[in-house]
């Protein structure tokens, strides 16, 4: 059996160096992981999307019913700026146990 552990972020590669190729995939598969967490009574939310060139990052977030989508594509010269998105996705990390 798969666990899915929240956040969850969904990537693709854009075929053909266009993101616009890979928008709806990338949307499916948002839909998809969150139909799995309310299968499984998990409720991460939002769920991320990212569509990528590898050198070009557009993003997309799932809350409930409501698709947000980022208007802006981030380059990959852009790295303080992808990272930090990919930290706000994933959130503070875990507390850690006292030894």
């Amino acid at each position: 059996m798969v666990v899915v552990m929240p956040p969850v972020l969904v990537a693709f590669e854009a075929k053909n160096e266009s993101i616009v190729s890979g928008l709806s995939q990338c949307i499916a598969a948002m839909v998809g992981a969150q139909r799995y967490n309310a299968r499984h009574n998990a409720s991460p939310d939002p769920i991320y999307g990212c569509v990528t060139t590898g050198s070009v990052w557009r993003f997309r977030q799932l809350g409930g019913n409501v698709l947000t989508l980022g208007l802006r594509e981030y380059g990959i010269t852009e790295v303080d700026l992808l990272l930090g998105i990919l930290i706000h996705i994933a959130g503070p990390p875990p507390a850690t146990a006292a030894a």
